[in-house]
């Protein structure tokens, strides 16, 4: 995988599905431009149009989701789960990449490392 390709890279999801997640995202943020996005994103409003161009939100993107608004990233590029990773009555604490990665098991890890290096022929047993 490309470095700038994500979960939603071009090649794993269509056209239609990627404007879906963009919708999602948009309606996680609570925005309804892309200057909004690049604003709450951090970003250059410039990225959010190669983005869109490429058809692909960048791993950083969904990271940043996560870790600043604990928003659910397969919520965003697949509509599966609960739009939330924590429950929104209480005051979520932030997390920094770090501690999500210490906190996951080694197993889901590697996996998830074999699959960004486009390696399915890694066995991973538990």
């Amino acid at each position: 995988m490309r470095k700038n390709e994500g979960l939603a890279a071009p090649s794993q999801i269509s056209r239609e599905q990627f404007e879906q997640a963009m919708a999602r995202l948009a309606d996680a943020l609570g925005i309804t431009t892309q200057s909004e996005l690049a604003e709450k994103m951090g970003i250059r409003q410039s990225s959010v149009a190669d983005a869109k161009k490429r058809g692909g939100i960048p791993d950083s993107w969904l990271l940043k989701m996560v870790c600043t608004y604990h928003i659910n990233p397969l919520w965003i590029v697949h509509g599966a789960g609960s739009k939330f990773l924590v429950p929104q009555k209480k005051s979520p604490k932030k997390y920094s990449a770090e501690a999500i990665i210490a906190d996951m098991p080694v197993p889901i890890l590697l996996r998830a490392l074999a699959a960004r290096l486009g390696r399915p022929d890694i066995l991973i047993v538990n």
